[in-house]
């Protein structure tokens, strides 16, 4: 009695992986490039409009890798983008205008859909 199997499909599959570690710093600015532009995203659409310059102030910085960290940032140069964003005291020190916190909110609505967006760069270079 013997047994035969069709492997084919596990050496695709071989084939795939071995795509992804050769093409792992690719996959991995891919996938911070998308989780940043999903908090910008959603913090420019969180940022309250008076002029709508506070909105267009917003920016992504370019990916940088550094040993084995990747780094993007989510901006705001606005002169006032931190007082709208934490909350401050009036000029005459007698209110607190509370925060709005457009780029906190953001990142955590992002933080807790990280694991399902970096599958989603796996699963294209898998081509499942």
């Amino acid at each position: 009695m013997s047994c035969t199997f069709d492997v084919k499909d596990l050496e695709k599959y071989k084939d795939r992986l071995e795509n992804i570690k050769n093409n792992m710093d690719q996959l991995t600015e891919r996938a911070c490039y998308n989780l940043a532009l999903r908090v910008y995203r959603d913090a420019r659409k969180n940022t309250p409009v008076d002029t709508g310059d506070l909105r267009k102030g917003w920016s992504i910085t370019k990916i940088e890798k550094q040993d084995a960290f990747y780094q993007v940032r989510i901006k705001n140069d606005v002169e006032y983008a931190d007082y709208v964003e934490s909350g401050h005291r009036t000029r005459d020190h007698k209110r607190w205008i509370p925060g709005v916190f457009m780029l906190k909110i953001a990142e955590h609505k992002v933080e807790k859909e990280m694991d399902a967006i970096i599958q989603q760069e796996i699963n294209k270079v898998l081509k499942l």
